[in-house]
């Protein structure tokens, strides 16, 4: 993935290998999750055709790794979503996954995307405190008493990562807001959805993220996801299941057609 820039927005680019969909997809990660810990899943996508980007919390330089910017409230990560996505253009998929599933939802008042994928969703005040109730004693006084623009995670999590690249620290701000609570509900309605439960993850509970599919524009998808890095160590099944998902769903809305076929 590359560092492309929109305007005042930093985000991190798939590119696709042949172009076949017109509608790019935007990935919004979860908790702790880096974009290296996305690129397995950001580039099965790419090479099926799609263009994808992520908007990450906290930017990184790809190459050397340096912070370029730190801390944010929930409110300006939102204000990030809704102009990428504006720039992005108006046929767009959200890919969310647990927080960023909840902001994908949190910002359908304002945007208009084709399709959501829903990875692991949960509500956000519901993550912070499964987060830290997962740690032990000690891991959650050190987890509870860092000062600074940023939060390192701690504890079981940070022990199962895949490598130590899948993990990005959050915004102080931003983990303050959720554990707070911030202004969320379940929009009214939504575009086509597929949601994907967990297990094992320290953040989010199993029958909690099922609740978010509704059986008719959110659909509970087969896969389940494991553990806090699943889009590192288990993409394989999440990416096939929500690439045929888009493509049942949206069909000759993305598809790319050869200019012989148009013009011939």
């Amino acid at each position: 993935m590359r560092s492309v820039a929109l305007g005042d927005i930093v985000l991190h680019m798939e590119p696709p290998e042949a172009a076949r969909y017109h509608a790019p997809i935007l990935i919004l990660p979860g908790l702790f999750q880096s974009a290296i810990c996305w690129r397995g899943l950001a580039s099965i996508l790419a090479h099926r055709g799609w263009e994808v980007y992520l908007l990450p919390r906290v930017v990184r330089d790809m190459a050397s790794g340096n912070v370029e910017q730190e801390d944010k409230s929930w409110d300006e990560a939102l204000a990030d979503v809704v102009k990428a996505s504006e720039r992005l253009g108006e046929k767009l998929i959200i890919f969310g996954s647990d927080v960023g599933a909840a902001m994908a939802l949190a910002t359908l008042e304002q945007t208009r995307p084709m399709a959501l994928g829903l990875f692991a969703p949960t509500e956000p005040a519901r993550a912070a405190a499964s987060f830290s109730n997962s740690l032990g004693f000690m891991d959650r006084r050190r987890f509870n008493k860092q000062t600074g623009p940023l939060v390192e995670p701690t504890g079981t999590a940070v022990r199962d990562a895949f490598q130590k690249s899948d993990i990005s620290p959050e915004p102080a701000t931003f983990m303050g807001d959720l554990a707070a609570g911030v202004d969320f509900a379940r929009p009214a309605t939504q575009p086509p959805s597929i949601v994907f439960g967990t297990q094992n993850d320290p953040a989010v509970d199993t029958e909690h993220s099922l609740g978010f599919a509704d059986g008719q524009v959110a659909k509970e998808a087969q896969a389940r996801l494991v553990g806090r890095w699943w889009p590192s160590i288990g993409w394989e099944a999440a990416s096939e299941q929500v690439h045929r998902f888009l493509i049942l769903t949206l069909s000759d809305r993305v598809v790319e057609f050869p200019d012989e076929i148009i013009n011939g």
